[in-house]
């Protein structure tokens, strides 16, 4: 199972509640490496994100219809029923870890989806049941459907991998490659197992009123890669949402030395210089590019923006926009939408 793949294609909440709201460090076991919550309830109250969504759905005609039909695939609809997603793993740069989702979902029609699949079989655990499968079975990386972009890259979107799920309350699933790390996750939401909750760690710090996206990470240097970013990185912090019509976005990152700090915060300096120089003509863009502020302290690097709400979703709808007509230009023929499509 690719963690990610899993957590956009099924959903799984938080213990106890119906109702989303910020992570809940309970739902969470104590060792893990790192977090990413997604609170989509929030969502639904922020400007940004309503302006997007529109702008996207007024462009493609036929969204809504294939949102229709995501709906249909996975037992609910994603534009009303989901409320949250969680996703934790105890291990930094590999393919494992738990996916908490929160959704009104209809449990018949998911289960019986679950049973149809290739491979299922169920095991009980306590009261829960716990469904596993096969995705793709017999198929390699290299013989899965790709998707081709400008460079000739291969994207390998499916190939072989496992993974078990159950209920742990009508509206909370749970998720994971195996069988064993989701009953790991149902001891944590039990709380038979310990949890982040009371925990002085990077991973447990306040979260700041109005947050959307969260993600943060601990021993990022533990990574099993070959990233030098990671080999010289401790701990990650971003978080980014609206409040009283501001959006925000918060990101810092402890480095192993002054040094990989002093080179990250030239990256980041440069980066915004490019985009200034690419979009500097345009004198919304340019405005928000300047309120980006990007400050090193000893081994830390971070990153802020403050900017009303509905200037970031004007600039946001330019820049994809932007992209959509340069991916337009360099798509194949036969992969260009006709009118309407």
């Amino acid at each position: 199972m690719r963690i990610w793949a899993v957590s956009t294609a099924m959903f799984l909440g938080l213990a106890g509640v119906a109702q989303a709201g910020p992570l809940n460090f309970k739902q969470v076991a104590a060792d893990a490496k790192w977090v990413v919550h997604l609170d989509v309830d929030e969502m639904h109250e922020n400007i940004v994100a309503q302006r997007l969504y529109e702008s996207s759905t007024q462009k493609f005609q036929n969204a809504e219809q294939h949102l229709d039909r995501l709906g249909s695939g996975l037992a609910m609809d994603p534009r009303k029923d989901l409320h949250e997603i969680t996703v934790y793993s105890k291990q930094i740069g590999q393919h494992q870890g738990v996916v908490l989702v929160n959704a009104d979902v209809n449990r018949e029609m998911l289960l019986e989806k679950a049973k149809k699949a290739p491979g299922h079989q169920s095991v009980s655990y306590g009261p829960y049941e716990i469904h596993s499968w096969t995705f793709a079975p017999g198929k390699k990386a290299e013989q899965g459907i790709t998707m081709k972009i400008r460079v000739g890259a291969k994207l390998h979107a499916f190939h072989e991998h496992h993974a078990a799920g159950a209920f742990f309350k009508p509206n909370i699933l749970v998720f994971a490659e195996t069988v064993e790390d989701v009953k790991g996750a149902l001891d944590v939401l039990d709380g038979k197992a310990t949890s982040l909750y009371g925990r002085k760690s990077p991973l447990t710090e306040a979260i700041p009123a109005g947050t959307t996206i969260l993600a943060r990470a601990v021993d990022l240097s533990s990574a099993d890669c070959d990233s030098a970013l990671l080999k010289q990185s401790d701990t990650i912090n971003i978080v980014m949402g609206e409040d009283q019509g501001r959006s925000f976005l918060d990101a810092a990152l402890l480095t192993k030395s002054a040094q990989a700090a002093d080179q990250i915060k030239q990256i980041v300096d440069g980066a915004r210089a490019l985009a200034q120089l690419q979009h500097g003509g345009d004198a919304q863009i340019g405005k928000l590019l300047g309120q980006i502020q990007g400050q090193e302290s000893g081994t830390m690097v971070s990153v802020a923006l403050r900017a009303p709400a509905e200037d970031v979703a004007t600039v946001l709808e330019k820049v994809e926009s932007e992209l959509a007509k340069h991916f337009h230009k360099f798509a194949p023929p036969e992969a260009k939408p006709g009118p309407g499509k």
